[in-house]
């Protein structure tokens, strides 16, 4: 699938060919470091569990 076609499918409630996954955070002392970045959003996900 291309990127409008994925977006198209999400937005019909229609299978992907791949997980849709997408991340923000807005911490420049965060979001530099790929490996807080993947700490911190390891932390937010899990902590709602």
């Amino acid at each position: 699938m291309r990127k409008v076609e994925r977006v198209k499918a999400v937005l019909a409630s229609r299978s992907l060919d791949r997980p849709s996954v997408s991340s923000w955070i807005h911490y420049p002392s965060v979001d530099q470091d790929p490996l807080k970045v993947a700490y911190y959003l390891f932390i937010a996900i899990f902590k709602k569990i």
